[in-house]
């Protein structure tokens, strides 16, 4: 399992956080119960860290202790993901309850630790905001094991030239689809979004391939006029990626076309309909059919 970063021992409460309209929509639709829960999250998650893992284990062990039937619990959470308590993207792709706000309040917290590590696949913050703290130290999580990407100061960090940069993948898929809308801009979604695929296509010929693929592809690239909304992050998302890796929308070989016979009339062979003569006949208005050998006769 991947380290994590000690807990806090406190954490800052707004005194008016009742007149928060996110916690406000909470409390309006689940009553006292559901501002509850969402305050134990807050206190299990700064117990933790940054973010709380949201598994069924932490599921039956929260409801247990609260006393609160597991589906209400789940409805306040699908409920405050809903009204961004909590981050949909990092809950969909990690299980985990976060959010932009709860990781800022935490560095700031921990601002006075010699050293405080954060994952960079949980990481909501900018660069803009992580320079502010000198103490931070960005961690890669793949697999089991994680491997320091990052260190000291995040505007000093260099990645490892070994490693498959998302700017490498990016620029890769500038190159190769010339018929594609070009990227302007690795956001920061775009990069979490690479790096997820990288954990399981760690090379760059996967996505040489994958590009190729979408370039010489009639209906991908848009030359067949049937779409034309095929981009990066449609390539990038996992299902259509490996839809397009297997073939799917390569051009399919036009079936042959079978050669159509004709009965000659001289011979009375049948013979491919292109080796047929008509011949104007004197006193009928309909010609006479026969193969070239025959024209003559």
């Amino acid at each position: 399992m991947p380290r994590t970063n000690p807990g806090l021992d406190y954490f800052p409460l707004d005194v008016d956080i009742d007149n928060d309209d996110k916690i406000e929509l909470i409390e309006a639709k689940h009553g006292i119960v559901g501002f509850a829960v969402i305050i134990r999250l807050f206190m299990k998650i700064y117990r933790n860290g940054y973010y709380y893992q949201w598994g069924e284990k932490e599921q039956l062990l929260f409801s247990k202790r609260l006393n609160v039937d597991i589906n209400t619990l789940n409805a306040i959470i699908t409920d405050g993901i809903a009204w961004e308590i909590f981050n949909e993207q990092m809950f969909n792709e990690w299980n985990i309850l976060t959010s932009k706000g709860i990781q800022k309040r935490y560095i700031e917290a921990a601002k006075r630790r010699k050293q405080v590590e954060l994952i960079e696949e949980y990481l909501l913050l900018d660069n803009n905001c992580l320079n502010e703290y000198e103490n931070v130290l960005i961690v890669d999580i793949k697999e089991d094991n994680v491997n320091i990407i990052k260190q000291s100061k995040v505007k000093e960090s260099r990645v490892e030239e070994s490693r498959v940069s998302p700017q490498s993948v990016v620029n890769l898929y500038n190159e190769k689809t010339s018929s594609l809308p070009k990227v302007q801009k690795l956001t920061d979604k775009r990069k979490r979004q690479v790096k997820t695929r990288l954990r399981e296509y760690p090379t760059l010929t996967t996505y040489e391939e994958l590009f190729t693929k979408a370039e010489n592809s009639d209906f991908l690239s848009g030359r067949n006029g049937k779409w034309s909304a095929c981009n990066f992050d449609w390539l990038l998302n996992e299902n259509n990626m490996v839809k397009v890796l297997e073939g799917n929308y390569d051009n399919k070989e036009p079936a042959p076309v079978e050669a159509k016979f004709v009965r000659c009339a001289g011979c009375g062979n049948k013979v491919p309909e292109a080796e047929i003569v008509a011949i104007e006949m004197p006193g009928s208005s309909t010609p006479r059919k026969v193969c070239v050998n025959c024209e003559g006769v």
